[in-house]
């Protein structure tokens, strides 16, 4: 047998009779035919893994058996132990077959020695005649009568103790969604949130699979082996001590093939994680890696790691082929010993030739029990493991308790009273030392200082996310551990950074934060969203408030987002309102205007404002100036200005240069114009920014509110925050499962697979492929041989003395040749194949690796080719084509032997009952359908549904601390149970019906048995065929049905495998239109860095009708500094993009050195530029590795650049302060923005380039950090082309060149002072970030 014969049967199904005499090797499938398939289970977290945070934390602790039932109440008991009563009765019809089957042989058998004594009178031929008659239809309605019993057994076992599990299992996610929503921020430090959401999809259904059918198998198999070993004593105590001797080889074989995989299977799945978690990041970053040359990189990093698992696998296919090789072979020597020993037992007329045939298949029914007991042993352990993972968080409690008291009239008094406090990840690290401040009822007070220096975590704090170490922190004058948690938080408002949307809609983003049980209309929600100047973009979506917002509302902007956020807060009317760089993310427009909404709703309210753009702090009644902890000065504006300390120094760094003469009335006057004549402007459709991952269009926002059916004609976009957005997701799913499916078929017809090709792709392998069809096709003759040898060893029993003794002795050295047989087939089967599959699997997964990293930057901003959709192909795509190639075919081939010779035989032997017994082969093959259709058909859908279920609590436990400052848990919880209804219904309507279909497959080789004999006995008393030929004919049919059966096991799965194709060569056959790897082009000497783009006329080609260019011009000359200004989506970065030539412009031209671009070397062009974006990209590894990525491919690199690098900007110092300095993992580093900017910075300038991009390199910076940086920049663009975009407009006031875009033209351009005497655009731009009078 093969592995992929043998793959769907044994991991979920139990061996029949016929089975057993091969049929367990498809235990070993499970780990050999698809190992590729453990890449796909790469988890959020997976990129974190092996950073050495692993290594030191404890392994959670693994359950008791015990306790795996500890949420089980009495309904749950009553039917486990209904269940458990059908599981022993299963457990007990098994072996029975073995006496039925001897019973029922002995009177052929006896029958046979009378006939062939032709002496003997006729009576005494017809009192024969009429036992055989009396006993074979008595035994016939004995394999009847059990055939029903094993149903009925079985399917009291499997659909009660699933149900059982079902309810179990429920109850157990929502405990522990529970405790994770409960649990403070602090917990989430050490239980990352992706390891959470695989507990809540992937190790709940490993506990309840270790609690349900499994556990119900194991009772039914430990039965069957009680129950074989006692009637094999019963009926032989001699043969069945004798044959007891093979069990300890049998259990030495059973121990190293067990070892073998759970070693190897462990060390591929760390490799493919590993190599997943490289193809993930690098897809996730793509834009980073094309702008950087990092294509080759990847790849080499990408094929390393599955090298090292092709090696694994390879030694684990041997190994796996030398044991089973040996488990089977030793099977045969067990048969030849048994009759061996028999006949000499018969022939001492101690029992019969039939008791032999009980003990043997007894004891073979006993021994594949324990073979057959594997997966539920495997199930309960890996349960075991589960519940331990997930009863720690169930049982964990959470560090911040609430308090009790709540304040009837809330004033908003906040007070710091010498406040110590460190991170619990960091306990030696001080944060705040001593600190004191206070806010008075109704003040804003901001925060400004360095990046560190603990503004953020005062924030924190006022929402007790974390407790203080000493001090306190006071609402009007009571301190928070006394105030309850819920009802304080309710009271606070707060808008970060980094907005936090969630997948919903954008209507229901903005109603999260209406208070608890607040009714949520529509006019409610548009005067939030007018408050925060979002209303205008809003309605002019597609869907407006109804539009979906994406996974961490991906498919909007970042000023987008940001204003929703504001608007939930808007609508949550706070007493108590933070903002921690809330317009940060907004252009000067859009910030001003947004500006000027919060101070208004700062009004009656005390706000505390972090920022770094200090012109948006200047009209705070108290700004207060720290480092490291403490308060350097505090005062309003004015008053620091005048002391000309600290904050007069931040200042100073941002102050905008105004050219003597300028008119202060007409400053003012624009100051007051600038919301007429510009405000409405800043959120036209097009206002979708173009940043570095591309958003999607508001066509793709529309189709995606589409896709989820009642989203888009929501009234009450409130009407859903209570839960049941899974539900509507798994509908979804459902839908377009169906799609699939009906794509799968139009496609088919449509496109021929070019099977030559994947041929052609396996045959690399040819020497070791051909030896494993040799050796398949000669194991499939083993079954039948099988058979034939069974049926001539039952009828050595006719004979007597010596002559039955030496026949016996013959069979002997029979079963030791099938013994050294098998051995060698299976050792060169499995091997082979083995090494085959491994490097088809691998050469699938690099090349389509190497084809994704072709693409041009338009493949991946369809909405198809998301990072998701790609990895999964990766994971997916090259097991599905190896469905088509070498091993597959070669185990068609070795089935079509199989069957071919046995049925052949049969028809030699008897064709009348061979006729027969074919006519039972299509209900062997329904039973086996019917039983891999039960276990496996519905488990997939199943997990997919959980899967799906479990995206909302992924949402929510990815931006925990957004939940909970809306005080939106409960919501999460109850939307999580609810969505996890409908698979939990269809997990139960599985168990009561489907069941039924499981212990038919069951039964059903009872009454193929009972058919065959009694065929078989009226045959034989017609006097057309002899008992030894019932004999043949049944065995070698039943054993060749059995290949036959097992051929439904992987011809399912054609049909994808022929899509996988096609998809493969298509993506493989793609050329892009920008293609990176095209050699030839022009590599100018010498580049000097001058860029222009001439009447560009330019729409993303996954919005052809949104035009973002309208013939701009732009010209950077070389070595100069040049500057793009402007409102979000006006088409800034899509000119860096032109510059890279991600993207070809419609009409027009982009040029360098005043070559088209496309005439360009396409990798020699991005050689010459480094880009910093506004969103830092980092990669797994270590923080030289990261600095090092700026360096081109190929080139070396010293310390002394890294370390240089790394000084300019700004970074060095901080590197060097970390206990591992630059050998320190991105992963564990725990580096804020900045920080994170200031890397990639450094990698950009190590990379020397001609032509510096700036995508508000500096945005994530403090004031002083963006100074010294901006110093570090500014002298690095001595020499080379700089072009920055940037809203801080203090950073580019020096450039030689500004240009201002609006709506897809350059409105004006010239120096900063020449821009300021236009009194424009960008004069009006620059007062809204004057700082001084």
């Amino acid at each position: 047998m093969t592995t992929a014969t043998t793959t769907a049967i044994a991991d979920d199904a139990p061996i029949p009779l016929v089975d057993t005499m091969r049929g367990t090797a498809t235990t070993s499938a499970t780990g050999l035919a698809n190992p590729a398939a453990e890449m796909g289970a790469t988890t959020d977290s997976g990129s974190s893994k092996g950073d050495g945070e692993d290594a030191a934390t404890p392994s959670p602790p693994v359950a008791s058996v015990a306790s795996l039932f500890r949420f089980a109440d009495a309904t749950d008991y009553l039917l486990m132990f209904i269940g458990g009563l059908g599981a022993v009765g299963y457990g007990v019809t098994q072996p029975i077959i073995s006496v039925i089957l001897g019973d029922i042989v002995q009177p052929f058998i006896a029958y046979e020695m009378i006939r062939a004594n032709p002496g003997l009178p006729a009576s005494v031929l017809d009192a024969a005649a009429e036992d055989l008659k009396t006993k074979v239809v008595k035994q016939t309605l004995m394999f009847i009568g059990i055939g029903c019993a094993t149903m009925f057994g079985a399917y009291l076992m499997q659909a009660f103790w699933s149900w059982a599990g079902e309810r179990q299992a429920r109850m157990v996610r929502a405990k522990f969604i529970t405790a994770v929503m409960r649990q403070d921020i602090a917990w989430f430090d050490s239980n990352k949130a992706g390891d959470l959401t695989t507990q809540l999809t992937s190790d709940t259904l490993l506990f309840q699979e270790g609690i349900s059918e499994r556990a119900a198998q194991g009772v039914a198999y430990s039965t069957q082996f009680i129950a074989g070993f006692v009637i094999a004593f019963v009926q032989s105590w001699k043969l069945t001590l004798v044959l007891l001797a093979t069990l300890p080889a049998f259990a030495v074989s059973g121990i190293v093939v067990g070892r073998v995989f759970s070693t190897g299977t462990a060390t591929s799945q760390a490799a493919y994680s590993a190599a997943g978690a490289v193809a993930q990041e690098v897809l996730a970053n793509i834009r980073t890696v094309a702008a950087f040359g990092g294509q080759q990189r990847a790849i080499r990093k990408f094929d390393a790691l599955l090298e090292s698992v092709v090696k694994a696998n390879e030694r684990k296919a041997w190994i796996a082929g030398a044991g089973f090789g040996t488990f089977f072979g030793l099977l045969y020597l067990l048969f030849g010993l048994g009759f061996w020993y028999g006949a000499k037992l018969v022939g001492d007329l101690e029992i019969s030739g039939g008791d032999v045939l009980k003990v043997l298949f007894s004891i073979t029914i006993g021994s594949f029990s324990i073979l057959n007991l594997s997966p539920s042993i495997q199930a309960l352990a890996k349960a075991r493991g589960a519940a331990g993972r997930l009863f720690e968080v169930i049982d964990s409690r959470a560090a911040i308790v609430s308090g009790t008291r709540t304040l009837e009239d809330l004033r908003g008094a906040l007070a710091f009273e010498d406040v110590d406090f460190a991170y619990p990840s960091r306990p030696d690290v001080s944060v705040l030392d001593k600190f004191s401040m206070t806010a008075e009822a109704g003040t804003t007070v901001a925060l400004v200082g360095l990046s560190g220096s603990g503004k953020s975590t005062t924030i924190q704090l006022l929402e007790r996310y974390f407790d203080v170490l000493g001090g306190s922190v006071k609402v009007d004058g009571v301190d928070l551990r006394e105030l309850e948690l819920k009802w304080l938080r309710s009271r606070i408002g707060l808008v970060s950074q980094e907005p936090i949307l969630f997948d919903a809609t954008i209507g229901e983003n903005i109603a999260y934060g209406a208070p608890e049980g607040t009714h949520v209309t529509q006019e409610m929600l548009e005067k939030a969203a007018r408050d925060a100047n979002a209303h205008e973009f809003i309605s002019k979506l597609p869907n407006g408030y109804n539009t979906m917002v994406g996974e961490r509302g991906s498919l909007l902007s970042g000023g987008q987002k940001q204003r929703i956020a504001i608007a939930r807060v808007n609508l949550k009317n706070p007493k108590i309102l933070l903002l921690d760089e809330a317009t940060s993310a907004l252009d000067t427009e859009s910030e001003g205007i947004v500006q000027e909404a919060l101070e208004k709703a700062s009004a009656g309210r005390t706000t505390i404002v972090i920022a770094h753009r200090l012109s948006t702090i200047r009209g705070a009644t108290k700004i207060i100036c720290m480092d490291k902890g403490k308060i350097v000065e505090q005062g309003t504006h004015d008053e620091l200005i005048a002391r000309g300390a600290v904050y007069a120094g931040l200042v100073k760094a941002q102050e905008l240069i105004m050219r003597q003469g300028a008119s202060r009335n007409k400053l003012a006057s624009a100051a007051t114009d600038i919301g007429a004549d510009e405000g409405s402007d800043s959120d036209e459709l097009d206002d979708v920014d173009q940043k570095q991952d591309m958003k999607k269009s508001a066509a793709s926002v529309s189709a995606a509110a589409a896709a989820r059916p009642g989203t888009a004609d929501k009234k009450d976009p409130a009407a859903t925050t209570k839960g049941g957005a899974g539900v509507v997701d798994m509908l979804a799913e459902a839908e377009r499962e169906e799609r699939e499916k009906a794509a799968i078929k139009e496609l088919l017809a449509q496109r021929s697979v070019p099977l030559w090709r994947v041929a052609k792709m396996q045959w690399l392998e040819w020497p070791v492929l051909i030896t494993g069809v040799i050796c398949g096709t000669i194991n499939g003759l083993l079954l039948p041989a099988f058979g034939i040898i069974l049926g001539k060893v039952l009828t050595v029993f006719q004979e007597t003395g010596q002559a039955l003794q030496d026949k016996a002795l013959i069979y002997l050295y029979v079963f030791l040749g099938l013994t050294a047989m098998n051995f060698v087939l299976n050792l060169f089967q499995f091997g082979c194949f083995g090494v085959a599959g491994e490097r088809l699997t691998k050469r699938i997964r690099v090349t389509t690796f190497e084809a994704f990293l072709r693409q041009d930057l338009a493949f991946f901003d369809d909405e198809k080719n998301g990072t998701g959709a790609l990895t999964a192909i990766l994971a997916e795509q090259a097991d599905r084509i190896q469905n088509l190639t070498g091993p597959n075919l070669a185990n068609l081939l070795q089935l079509i032997v199989s069957m071919g010779s046995a049925v052949g035989l049969a028809f030699y032997y008897s064709w009348k009952l061979t006729l027969v017994v074919l006519a039972c082969v299509p209900v062997l093959a329904i039973g086996s359908f019917i039983e891999v259709s039960v276990n496996q058909g519905s488990a997939g859908k199943t997990r997919q549904a959980y899967a799906t279920a479990g995206q909302r609590a992924c949402d929510a436990i990815i931006n925990i601390a957004t939940v909970k400052s809306l005080v939106r848990e409960d919501d999460f919880i109850a939307g999580y149970l609810e969505s996890v209804k409908m698979p939990y219904r269809a997990g139960v309507k599985k168990a009561l019906l489907g069941s039924w279909g499981f212990g038919f497959s069951q039964a059903v080789q009872f009454f193929v048995y009972a058919i065959a004999f009694y065929s078989g006995y009226r045959f034989v008393l017609d006097g057309g065929v002899t008992a030894g030929d019932v004999f043949n004919t049944i065995f070698v049919i039943l054993f060749g049905a059995i290949s036959f059966a097992q051929a439904a096991t992987f011809t399912s799965n054609v049909q994808k495998a022929k899509v996988a194709a096609i998809g493969y060569f298509d993506l493989i056959d793609r050329v892009p239109a920008i293609d990176v790897t095209k050699e030839g082009g022009l590599t100018p000497v010498d580049v000097a860095g001058e860029v222009q783009v001439t009447k560009g006329e330019f729409a993303y080609p996954g919005r052809p009708d949104a035009q973002i260019l309208k013939g701009l011009d732009f010209e950077a000359l070389a070595g100069k500094s040049v500057a793009l200004v402007g409102p979000s989506g006006s088409g800034k970065s899509t000119v860096l993009a032109l510059a890279l030539r991600h993207y070809e412009l419609q009409s027009g031209t982009t040029s360098v050195e005043k070559y088209d671009v496309k005439d360009w070397n396409l990798r020699y062009l991005r050689e010459q530029m480094a880009v910093v974006s506004q969103e830092p990209a980092l990669f797994i590894g270590t923080l030289r590795e990261n600095i090092e990525y700026g360096v081109r491919d190929g080139d070396t690199v010293t310390d002394d650049q890294v370390y240089a690098a790394a000084k300019a900007a700004n970074i060095h110092d901080f590197i060097m302060s970390l206990p591992e300095g630059y050998d320190t993992s991105v992963t564990s580093s725990q580096l804020s923005g900045g920080q994170k900017q200031r890397v990639c910075i450094a990698r950009s300038l190590i990379r020397n380039p001609k032509i510096l991009l700036l995508d508000e390199a500096t945005s994530a910076l403090d004031s002083a950090a963006e100074k010294v940086v901006q110093q570090a920049l500014d002298a690095a663009a001595q020499g080379r082309t700089t072009i920055s975009i940037a809203h801080r407009l203090s950073t580019i006031q020096g450039c030689d060149q500004i240009f201002v875009v609006k709506n897809g033209t350059v409105q004006e351009r010239g120096t900063h002072f020449e821009l300021l005497d236009k009194q424009g655009l960008y004069y009006k731009l620059c007062k809204r970030q004057q700082l001084t009078k």
